[in-house]
């Protein structure tokens, strides 16, 4: 069953956009967006002024979604999923439109009583807590208290430009159905729903984004069982080059289960082999969802019939399109390499010579010299198995389209190289011993909800991300995406394909004693609110690498 609302998107009639019917929905729309992004208008919500740029209802056209959680079985195994599939429906909006997604917590009751730890997220939850809640909200609690993170979207991190619904607020805790707990008339509390409201600017870049669980004490298990989807923001009509606007997609997942090829209403193959005739080019985008340590991949082919070409990364179109060969390089080092979280998206190539064959696309897991102490070394390499997609060429030649030219159009994003930072800073990865045990902290501190980093809205500011640990960390901030200017302090040429916007980034290791580092630019637009930086290896945040940051 499908909804589209398309028009008006006036407050007093948004609330009739979320279906209560109970059935998992899906819905997909493109709008023809005409002229250019209405005015942006400053709102004071909660306490907290949001800049929105909202499209005007003619223009817009509302993608509505609801999303079950609940218990079920995916390969033999019970997992808390999307509408009781792995991976959830796909998203589908265009610049300019606004996603409603209607969030039902249908999970079993929490067994350690209330999602209510002696924490600092919010006032005084620790005035609440429960004798049978864990004393650390950095640590495993609440797995079956979620809520709802869009992974990529330049989004409001708080509500929507009306105020009256939730936007892409990880500090939001939805409590299963029948749950009672002792805090939830807190504001960062729902019971059993939410609605979430997620507006798209027109010029807001298309590209291949995700969306998952990332309620903190819960967010690896849930995302790592499968609560995780695809989330596609569609190029406008005429944006890409016509060899790709007219090539087939199709979007892959790869969950600690292994990879899945996405079906629209949710669920899709798992461990699929693609049929595809010589000649034939398609468009692929791929999707790293996987929260383990272990998920460090890098893309390859096995067979020289077929030709890998990157032209997206992290939901942004590069520039040019670039040819992916095999690689040992590190995954700070690799292009084509993919951390966990991470996206890319290929155009695949089958030569029109090439011979029916069965072949593969490989994720080849990365280097783990550096990731782990040599005591667990072996354990780790043995957790590391490469993902395979299979690929069978077979049937008469095809002729599609294809172009000689690579030039693309871009991230979709004003250019920032030349824009003078107002500041530096520098947040660092580093252990710390706390309690007695080895800890993964952001500047020495586990995640306590208190603002470690306070940007100004509309500036420019160049950050240094320091690794003093001896594993590969993902660095990962909401909101806003950064451009790369320096690896381990090697500032990186312009012809550089590592010199690009992204949204989440794989932090080199301490070696020889010498911590390692990534420098980037980024820009803070839009939004003003809070929202978190913190290490996309999932387990680590839940552990408390994480921090919260505010824009003002």
């Amino acid at each position: 069953m499908t909804k589209i609302s398309v028009g008006d998107s006036s407050p007093s009639k948004r609330h009739n956009d979320f279906s209560s019917s109970g059935t998992p929905l899906l819905i997909s729309r493109r709008a023809l967006l005409k002229g250019s992004a209405s005015a942006g208008a400053l709102m004071a919500i909660g306490g907290v002024t949001l800049l929105a740029s909202s499209p005007s209802p003619a223009q817009a056209a509302v993608v509505s979604v609801e999303l079950d959680v609940k218990l079920a079985m995916i390969n033999g195994v019970e997992c808390r999923t999307y509408n009781g599939v792995v991976p959830g429906p796909t998203i589908s909006a265009a610049p300019g439109d606004r996603i409603d997604v209607r969030l039902l917590n249908n999970l079993p009751v929490n067994p350690d009583d209330n999602d209510c730890p002696a924490d600092h997220e919010s006032n005084n939850h620790g005035t609440h807590a429960s004798a049978t809640v864990p004393a650390s909200h950095n640590q495993e609690h609440g797995l079956n208290t979620t809520n709802l993170h869009t992974h990529g979207l330049h989004v409001s991190p708080h509500k929507d430009s009306t105020g009256q619904f939730d936007a892409d607020n990880v500090f939001l805790k939805i409590l299963p159905k029948d749950q009672v707990a002792s805090c939830w008339e807190d504001e960062t509390f729902r019971r059993h729903e939410a609605n979430y409201c997620f507006e798209l600017s027109q010029d807001h870049p298309p590209g291949t984004n995700w969306y998952h669980a990332h309620k903190h004490g819960s967010t690896a298990k849930q995302v790592g069982e499968g609560m995780v989807g695809p989330l596609i923001v569609r190029d406008p009509p005429g944006r890409m080059p016509p060899y790709i606007e007219k090539a087939p997609e199709r979007t892959f997942v790869f969950t600690g289960k292994g990879p899945w090829l996405a079906e629209a209403n949710g669920s899709g193959v798992f461990k699929p082999t693609i049929t595809l005739r010589p000649g034939a080019i398609e468009r692929w985008r791929i999707i790293n969802a996987n929260p383990s340590g272990t998920a460090f991949v890098s893309l390859v082919m096995e067979s020289g019939d077929v030709e890998l070409w990157q032209i997206a990364y992290d939901g942004l179109t590069l520039p040019r399109r670039l040819l992916i060969t095999p690689s040992n390089k590190e995954p700070w080092e690799n292009y084509a390499n993919l951390a966990p979280g991470n996206r890319t998206d290929l155009m695949i190539r089958i030569k029109r010579s090439a011979q029916n064959a069965s072949v593969s696309l490989r994720a080849i897991p990365g280097s783990f010299e550096f990731l782990h102490s040599e005591a667990d070394h072996s354990l780790v390499a043995l957790a590391a198995t490469e993902v395979k997609i299979g690929i069978k060429i077979d049937g008469d030649p095809v002729d599609d389209e294809w172009s000689e030219d690579d030039a693309l159009p871009g991230p979709g994003v004003e250019p920032i190289e030349s824009i003078e930072p107002i500041r530096q800073r520098t947040v660092v990865f580093k252990e710390v011993l706390i309690d007695g045990d080895t800890k993964n902290t952001i500047d020495g501190k586990l995640y306590d909800g208190v603002v470690g980093q306070r940007m100004n809205l509309g500036t420019v500011e160049q950050w240094t991300i320091v690794n003093e640990t001896k594993r590969t960390h993902p660095f990962h901030i909401h909101v806003n995406p950064f451009f790369v200017t320096h690896i381990n302090g090697t500032e990186l040429q312009p012809s550089d394909p590592l010199r690009r916007w992204q949204d989440t980034i794989a932090l080199p290791p301490m070696k020889d004693g010498v911590s390692g580092s990534v420098t980037f630019l980024s820009r803070f637009v839009d939004f003003r609110g809070a929202f978190v930086i913190h290490c996309h290896i999932l387990q680590h945040e839940d552990d408390g690498m994480m921090q919260k940051v505010e824009v003002v």
